[in-house]
């Protein structure tokens, strides 16, 4: 135990260092050298929590704030809803372009100009699953690819792309598969065809512009007749990535650190048996299960 403690007071800089770009990159980038969201919840964190509150209550309030802050950036994403189809306009970016700011059409852009220098194929693997990417043409095999899914509970398309992970942002494969869909599925007269999901910080307007239920609809239609405006709500019981569950737990671990650091050896065993709680519930997806864990503490 003492051989724990005496690493973590040399190597402290050198873990938090590596904990920290580990999370960032796991957070939304804008392309600056400091990560505002991670600069935002470090500050969220010293507002809620304190040096000389009891382990339970600091990890309980932790909980909270890592819930507040994924329903305030991840879980309100916006979904632009085309209503009415126009067969002669087949570009994404000229359907919902009015609706986004200029570095979001910029990105999109990068995504299209892809496509002009290489060919992409489309595999249906199954109902609203489909494999797109690059195929050598002698072999028919895919050289590379991306896996998109529709569901049918909200009609959304979502592809494991890179791109779509760190940006909430239609990507090449979508742009392909949205045209595919266009030309072969879909009939003029269909009033909701297409439903594209991005997240809030790439709207020019405020949320609130959208999800204002105050709002006279006649008021909102006459604003852009194109589109219709909803709130997506995260699945709770949606099973986790290993990012995911990184990023649950990861507050738990530096704060654990840290007290063990502060209090000695007498308490480490006392928070090992927590920590290892949290992480047997994390990693078995029952979150529900976690918060009721800390509520009895």
């Amino acid at each position: 135990e003492t051989g724990f403690y005496n690493y973590f007071e040399v190597n402290w800089l050198t873990c938090c260092e590596m904990w920290q770009t580990k999370f960032r990159k796991n957070l939304f980038n804008f392309n600056t050298d400091t990560n505002n969201h991670l600069e935002r919840f470090n500050r969220t964190l010293k507002d809620r929590i304190s040096p000389h509150m009891h382990i339970s209550e600091c990890v309980k309030k932790l909980i909270i704030a890592v819930e507040d802050a994924k329903a305030e950036e991840i879980h309100i994403d916006i979904n632009l809803k085309r209503k009415i189809y126009n067969s002669d306009d087949s570009i994404l970016l000229k359907r919902f372009g009015d609706q986004i700011t200029n570095r979001a059409i910029e990105l999109l852009r990068k995504q299209n100009e892809e496509l002009k220098h290489k060919s992409y194929f489309i595999e249906e693997i199954e109902e609203n699953k489909w494999k797109i990417g690059q195929k050598d043409e002698e072999k028919n095999n895919f050289i590379t690819s991306s896996i998109i899914n529709r569901s049918s509970s909200i009609d959304l398309l979502c592809c494991d792309s890179q791109f779509v992970l760190q940006n909430q942002l239609p990507c090449r494969h979508i742009i392909v598969l949205f045209g595919r869909l266009n030309d072969e599925m879909y009939e003029d007269e269909n009033e909701i065809q297409d439903i594209i999901s991005i997240n809030k910080r790439w709207l020019k307007n405020p949320v609130d512009f959208y999800l204002n239920e105050t709002v006279e609809p006649d008021s909102l239609r006459s604003r852009d007749s194109q589109f219709m405006i909803t709130q997506t709500v995260a699945d709770k019981n949606k099973i986790l990535s290993s990012n995911d569950k990184y990023n649950m737990v990861k507050p738990c671990l530096d704060l654990l650190t840290a007290r063990i650091i502060q209090w000695g050896t007498k308490e480490f065993n006392e928070h090992l048996k927590f920590l290892n709680v949290v992480l047997d519930l994390v990693n078995t997806n029952k979150q529900n299960d976690l918060y009721n864990y800390v509520d009895y503490l």
